[in-house]
């Protein structure tokens, strides 16, 4: 928890638990108060299980939901009193000193908040992306 009179107040629990040698359990909850003379804020909870195919890989999905708080604190993301709800594949798969993780992603908003392909507005927005990592 972290709070501030002028920066407002965030509260954050990530957690994890091995429940298998190949299957693991994430949990992230948040909730984040504005200052008194703004208002508004957020929160969420995602849910991220995993599962070890190999040595080398692993593969996850991760749930997500997120909904602003009514009131005047909202710089970037769904108006005030919106949702998103999404979905995130990854791949975590290494190769020696380099780890490869592929995502793809999938939003959907209560309203139109994602700016579609010919700049207008769209509920839905998708994302695939790819890090590599490398350790040395």
């Amino acid at each position: 928890m972290l709070s501030g009179k002028t920066s407002g107040t965030i509260i954050d629990l990530t957690t994890a638990y091995q429940i298998t040698d190949a299957f693991k359990l994430g949990l992230n909850g948040a909730s984040f108060s504005a200052p008194d003379a703004v208002k508004g804020g957020f929160e969420g909870v995602a849910l991220y299980p995993q599962l070890a195919v190999s040595k080398d890989v692993t593969l996850g999905l991760r749930g997500e939901y997120f909904k602003t708080k009514n009131g005047g604190f909202v710089t970037a993301g769904p108006p005030a009193g919106e949702s998103i709800t999404a979905f995130t594949l990854t791949a975590n798969i290494k190769a020696g000193p380099l780890n490869l993780i592929p995502e793809v992603r999938l939003d959907n908003g209560s309203t139109a908040q994602f700016i579609n392909k010919n700049a207008g507005p769209a509920k839905q927005a998708s994302q695939f992306l790819i890090a590599a990592v490398y350790a040395f």
